[in-house]
């Protein structure tokens, strides 16, 4: 564990419950009804970087007609590329690892637990399918229980099935993308509109049972809000203030994505206190994103997201004014992932002005990708 946090964390206690987990300290994620007023989410949520989740939001939208059988009707011969975060966080500990003793050790615990090595995984996380193929390979391993013992550690995110993972919904199935849709109070930000603007361009998540498209980290390199918008499943999430970082053991930052995002090993959606003791002190959130709802994260919030049965889910990015102002309270805080060049960008940028609070959320305000 040294070689990856830089102290001894989780990793040395051992992977079983001497007795049951205690109960969480967390706060249950706040669930709104989808028609809430945009008065009350500006002032209790989005200028408080609290989370929040909208009840049945795409059940008002067209979104709604797509599920995880349709997806496969319609694109499920198209080859989707997997793991491609994974792959470079792969490469990333593979490089810490080296050669030597520790190698040939760590190779041979990882093929009697899991059978496959970092190597391994780090192949298979640079192949490609088509989405029937995943989807079939997901099936087979969903026939197995997440428990706590499921994630003792890093090692076993890295090592399950691969997900895609934040993957443009262009490239998998541009049929679902000419349906998807946000809340026109979550469009507003930068004046120009273009193809490349991640409002109108959202990433899909397709995860199996159990497993998640990635562990916990912080979006400190684009400073975006996310609106995480879930077509099938479940997820369970849980989610921080950065101030807590600490106390959430994090990864040395020379082990990271290619995004440069923030990683931490406590693991909290399985409450092992026993092995991360520290984030029983930490402020957060939790709760479960059913099909159909609309989950905000604030850009400057830890989080950690696992899939009850497949779970296929978009998540839009969205800049605005109060980009420029989260980025440098993350430079306040001691952030190294905030990069200086995105920070001169965004000082430089016209946004629009936001909607008016008088307006609902969504009642009559949901509008397309388009810059209508």
């Amino acid at each position: 564990s040294r070689r990856l946090c830089g102290q001894a964390c989780g990793w040395c206690i051992g992977d079983a419950f001497a007795e049951p987990p205690p109960e969480s300290p967390w706060r249950p994620l706040e669930r709104l009804p989808w028609n809430t007023s945009l008065a009350y989410f500006e002032e209790h949520h989005k200028q408080k970087h609290v989370p929040v989740i909208f009840e049945g939001w795409l059940k008002q939208t067209k979104t709604a007609e797509w599920d995880l059988q349709k997806l496969l009707e319609v694109c499920g011969d198209r080859e989707v590329r997997f793991a491609e975060r994974r792959a470079f966080t792969l490469e990333q500990i593979l490089d810490q690892l080296g050669e030597g003793l520790l190698r040939v050790v760590v190779d041979r615990v990882t093929r009697l637990v899991w059978n496959t090595t970092f190597a391994d995984a780090l192949q298979e996380s640079l192949a490609s399918c088509t989405l029937n193929d995943l989807i079939a390979r997901f099936e087979e391993w969903n026939t197995r229980e997440s428990s706590p013992a499921n994630f003792p550690s890093l090692l076993n995110y890295l090592l399950h099935p691969p997900s895609i993972n934040d993957m443009k919904l262009e490239e998998l199935c541009p049929n679902l993308l000419d349906d998807a849709v946000l809340p026109r109070w979550a469009r507003h930000g930068l004046k120009s509109c273009n193809r490349g603007d991640r409002r109108f361009e959202p990433s899909v998540f397709i995860e199996a049972h159990g497993s998640r498209a990635y562990p916990a980290h912080q979006h400190g390199a684009d400073l975006t809000h996310g609106f995480q918008v879930l077509i099938s499943g479940a997820k369970r999430v849980v989610l921080w203030p950065y101030s807590e970082r600490e106390k959430l053991s994090p990864v040395l930052r020379s082990i990271t994505t290619e995004k440069h995002d923030e990683i931490y090993l406590a693991e909290g959606i399985h409450h092992r206190f026993d092995q991360f003791p520290a984030m029983a002190r930490a402020e957060g959130w939790e709760g479960t994103l059913e099909a159909g709802d609309l989950l905000f994260v604030p850009s400057i919030g830890i989080h950690v997201f696992e899939s009850v049965g497949t779970s296929v889910g978009l998540r839009f990015g969205n800049h605005d004014e109060s980009s420029v102002k989260f980025g440098e309270e993350l430079l306040r805080a001691g952030s190294s992932a905030v990069p200086e060049r995105l920070m001169r960008i965004l000082k430089k940028l016209e946004f629009e002005e936001p909607v008016k609070a008088a307006d609902v959320l969504l009642t009559d305000l949901v509008v397309e990708r388009g810059c209508a």
